[in-house]
């Protein structure tokens, strides 16, 4: 009778330690799957949601994460604002709550009580579980799980996840300073103001990478020579971040300073793709440079690996002109081919780089007929035009990667 008893007791220390061993397998697996989902983001606001998804599946009825103020605003304040909750109505009534953070693993880690967090019942009534968010010593902030589970292992889990979580939420803000510097820059370093000339019109639109690409280097350029003559460039400098805008900042000048030499546009490319290693520390860009002179309508211009202009008459058919682009800037051919056009009579001229036509989704090919297709009969200043092309190219909230537009008109 003892031996059927130990062997029955037995069976269920086996069953009950499978049992354990396979919801730790499952909880190891959740935590890997949430790691990768963590890792795989650069953007604070999906971070913070992938990380209220994990909790509310399975490990809590709820979350609120308070951030520190100075990494969220770049402010110096010393305290903590909500950054996430798990529900609209609960970060509503938690709006510009001031927070402080204290004991961390503790029910009143964020002090307050958070006031009416949950169907007006205080938190600190609640049971809750706060977990610091660290990274490289530095405290982010605070991660409030409401009704958290109480297994030892799901709290290690959770713990564990917070850690994960925290390191994460540091990359994201890195980048982000980072290409907030980088847009800072560029932008900078980008033409203030266009150049105004008799009877003719000129716009530009710079729009920095989206989908969490870092901001690159695409460069504009419209300015007024000596002669009157007008000097148009537009490029695109390999690499993204803060270095690539410098470089894209030091190739609009160079570019600028080989035009008023009175160079014309092939022989102002050659010069810098001779000297782009020397001068520029440029790897590799693309550029094309014009000069148009108003008295005789005619645009000259060459090509370094970039696209060709497009010329969209007042009536009629819009065209690609048909121009063999030569080697990118940095490659150390120093010929290119020089072209010229007419500029028919109130026919607009755009110029524009890559991103505006292509990406993963699109072939160059489909964003050049897009292109000309919402430019057929166009009878619209430049202003107007830089903003039907980003609408009709679904690119008015910007792409994959850098755009910048640069469109002129000449009436008289």
């Amino acid at each position: 009778m003892r031996a059927e008893q130990d062997a029955v007791r037995l069976a269920g220390e086996r069953e009950a330690a499978l049992a354990e061993t396979g919801a730790a397998t499952g909880r190891l697996q959740i935590l890997s799957a949430a790691s990768a989902r963590l890792a795989g983001t650069l953007e604070v606001d999906e971070l913070l949601r992938i990380l209220g998804d994990v909790v509310l599946n399975g490990f809590g009825e709820g979350l609120v994460v308070a951030l520190d103020e100075r990494i969220l605003d770049d402010t110096r304040g010393s305290g903590m604002r909500i950054a996430y909750t798990h529900d609209a109505g609960l970060s509503a009534r938690l709006t510009d709550l001031p927070l402080e953070v204290d004991h961390f693993g503790s029910r009143r880690a964020v002090v307050g009580d958070l006031i009416g967090a949950l169907d007006g019942e205080p938190l600190a009534e609640r049971p809750a579980l706060a977990l610091p968010l660290r990274s490289r010593g530095r405290l982010l902030g605070a991660a409030v799980v409401i009704d958290a589970v109480e297994g030892a292992l799901d709290r290690r889990v959770l713990v564990e996840l917070a850690a994960r979580a925290g390191v994460a939420l540091d990359n994201a803000l890195l980048f982000g300073a980072e290409r907030r510097l980088a847009i800072t820059l560029q932008r900078s370093l980008q033409p203030t103001a266009l150049p105004k000339l008799p009877g003719i019109e000129l716009a530009a639109r710079y729009l920095p990478g989206a989908g969490g690409s870092d901001v690159g280097g695409d460069v504009y350029l419209g300015h007024e020579l000596e002669d009157g003559r007008l000097l148009l460039v537009i490029g695109d400098v390999m690499g993204h971040g803060p270095q690539a805008a410098a470089r894209m900042g030091q190739l609009r000048a160079v570019l600028a300073a080989y035009a008023y030499e009175g160079d014309p546009p092939d022989r102002v490319l050659a010069h810098v793709s001779a000297r782009a290693p020397a001068l520029l520390d440029l790897p590799m860009a693309t550029a094309l440079a014009g000069i148009y002179d108003p008295g005789s309508r005619c645009f000259t211009f060459a090509l370094a690996g970039h696209l060709p202009p497009l010329v969209a008459p007042v009536h009629g058919a819009p065209e690609i002109v048909a121009a063999t682009p030569g080697p990118p800037l940095g490659s150390g051919v120093s010929d290119y081919e020089r072209h010229s056009l007419q500029l028919p009579e109130a026919a607009t001229l755009v110029l524009y780089t890559d991103g505006l036509i292509e990406d993963r989704k699109r072939s160059i090919d489909v964003g050049l007929e897009l292109l000309r297709g919402a430019l057929v009969d166009v009878e619209l200043a430049p202003e107007a035009v830089c903003d039907q092309i980003l609408i009709s190219l679904a690119r008015e909230a910007g792409a994959e990667d850098d755009i910048a537009l640069l469109v002129m008109r000449h009436l008289a």
